[in-house]
């Protein structure tokens, strides 16, 4: 994760200091990179492809692997290997590169979600994912906008706190007690804390 999200601050560096932008799809993994079902380019894993939704589902990092050369960076190591390629997006990380737009935006870099481990899959019939759960005491692995990685207690963060630090807090979703928080650079949140 630490190596994606120096992947991250050289891309914004070659880009005007913005990170990948939203849109970036990759609806059909069998056809490839560039091509029109997948311009942006498929994850790959042990030999298959993987396509992906949205940038914040797999494409932000997809762009980012010039900057690193090493597709098995993008895949946590510990993540269950029973999928196929019929899954649509499966992935080991979050991206917030949409909500975030640029490094230099958060106001609390040190404390704003870049990353986030994301068991997830969608296969049109049983998608699951753990940051569904509010407030879950659940520790997973986050890096953070100034680059550094930790491991991260998501009941201690914004998404329904009354702390402080945390007014004005807003996810994707709209304000309110969920876990979406790699998206909380949306609305007000860009300036906010995730983890005060």
């Amino acid at each position: 994760m630490k190596q994606l999200a120096v992947a991250a601050e050289m891309y914004a560096a070659d880009y005007d200091r913005k990170y990948p932008p939203p849109g970036l799809r990759c609806n059909d993994p069998s056809e490839p990179d560039g091509s029109t079902g997948c311009a942006a380019g498929a994850l790959t894993r042990e030999g298959m492809r993987y396509g992906y939704a949205e940038t914040w589902q797999g494409g932000g990092l997809s762009v980012l692997f010039p900057y690193t050369k090493n597709p098995g960076l993008f895949w946590c190591p510990t993540q269950v290997r029973n999928w196929n390629a019929a899954y649509t997006d499966p992935r080991s990380y979050y991206a917030g590169f949409e909500w975030l737009h640029s490094p230099d935006r958060p106001r609390y870099p040190d404390r704003k979600v870049l990353l986030m481990e994301a068991y997830s899959y969608h296969d049109g019939k049983s998608p699951r994912r753990f940051d569904d759960l509010p407030r879950a005491r659940r520790r997973v692995n986050v890096a953070y906008v100034d680059g550094h990685v930790k491991s991260t207690d998501l009941s201690t963060g914004c998404s329904g706190s009354r702390h402080p630090d945390c007014a004005g807090w807003e996810s994707s979703l709209g304000p309110g007690g969920n876990g979406h928080y790699i998206s909380s650079a949306f609305g007000k949140g860009i300036n906010v804390p995730d983890f005060p």
